[in-house]
C-alpha cells in the first residue's frame, strides 16, 4: 500500500478479492491447508483493508469492496473452513461499515454463486457446464454498478449467480 500511496496521491477503492478454498470432512482437512484458508481469505482482506483505512480516513472518502462468496451466506456440507472463513469475511464487513461510515468509507460486500471456471480444486480449474456458471463480466458490473454510487449512498451488500445455479 505504501508502494502505491507513494506512486499515487490517493487511493479511492479497495477491492479485496483473494481466496483459497478447501472442501472435505473436517476431519480429513489438512491443518496447514485450514490455516491457508483462514490466512487468504480473512487475514489477507483484514490487512489489506488496515493498511489502507488511515489513507481513507484523511481524506474522508472511499469505497471498500470485499468479494466475498454465496458461501459467506449460505453453507454446504464437507467446506467448514471455506465457508467459516467467508462467514468471516462477512462479518468484518457489516463491522466495517458500521466502523468506518462516520469517515465517509463505505464498505460493501459482494457474494457471487459459482462462476463460469470453477475455483481451483486438486490444481485444477475446470469449466462449469455450459449455462450453469456466473460469467466474470456479470460481477463486473456489479462491481461498476457499486462504484458509480453516489459517494453518500451505500450498497451493504450484494448477491449474484447464474439462473440455472
Amino acid at each position: 500500500m505504501n508502494d502505491i500511496l507513494q506512486k499515487h496521491e490517493k487511493i479511492d477503492i479497495l477491492i479485496n478479492n483473494a481466496s483459497v478454498m478447501t472442501s472435505g470432512e473436517l476431519v480429513d482437512c489438512d491443518p496447514e491447508e485450514i490455516e491457508n484458508v483462514i490466512k487468504v481469505n480473512m487475514i489477507g482482506t483484514l490487512n489489506a483493508t488496515k493498511a489502507i483505512v488511515p489513507h481513507m480516513k484523511e481524506n474522508r472518502e472511499g469505497l471498500i469492496i470485499n468479494i466475498n462468496s454465496q458461501a459467506g451466506l449460505y453453507y454446504k456440507s464437507e467446506r467448514s473452513a471455506y465457508h467459516g472463513s467467508k462467514w468471516g469475511v462477512t462479518g468484518m464487513t457489516g463491522s466495517l461499515q458500521a466502523e468506518l461510515s462516520k469517515y465517509g468509507i463505505r464498505v460493501t460486500g459482494v457474494y457471487p454463486g459459482a462462476l463460469e471456471i470453477s475455483m481451483e480444486i486438486n490444481k485444477t480449474k475446470t469449466p462449469r457446464a455450459q449455462n450453469d456458471g456466473l460469467k466474470y463480466s456479470e460481477v463486473i458490473r456489479v462491481i461498476r454498478f457499486i462504484m458509480d454510487t453516489p459517494k453518500d449512498v451505500i450498497i451493504p451488500e450484494i448477491g449474484i449467480k447464474h439462473i440455472n445455479n
